[in-house]
């Protein structure tokens, strides 16, 4: 067996699985930032509970939505912002508005945001589709 082959093999694949952790890790503290962003956002214009990318019994148009909600932002159908829908307001303020949406959902490019319920408890968001 050629075992120094065998070795220098794994070598370089722990190598580039650590390069692609660290890039992970690196596009998840830029995914918090911009999702702290959103957060602040939303508490700005009110809301207390949203959604990126996910359904929860916590945001009532989530519920009847009939597509996957993934790529989408959430709010509660009564969540409005000078007479829109806060979900529009938020998105588009945040910078990853995708053009279209409904009551209570705006489609967004989540794809560098961190995906969860999130509510305000006490001046402080709380990923709450983690307690299920």
């Amino acid at each position: 067996m050629d075992f120094e082959r065998k070795i220098k093999w794994i070598e370089h694949e722990a190598k580039d699985a650590l390069d692609k952790l660290e890039s992970i890790k690196a596009d998840l503290v830029e995914a918090q930032t911009k999702t702290e962003k959103l957060l602040a956002i939303a508490e700005s214009v009110g809301v207390t509970v949203i959604s990126i990318g996910k359904k929860h019994p916590a945001i009532d148009s989530t519920g009847d939505f009939p597509f996957g909600a993934s790529g989408s932002i959430f709010t509660p159908l009564d969540d409005r912002h000078n007479g829109w829908p806060a979900a529009w307001h938020i998105a588009e303020k945040a910078g990853v508005s995708q053009g279209g949406g409904n009551s209570g959902q705006h489609q967004a490019d989540t794809s560098k945001l961190v995906d969860g319920v999130y509510e305000l408890r006490n001046g402080n968001w709380a990923r709450i589709d983690l307690e299920d």
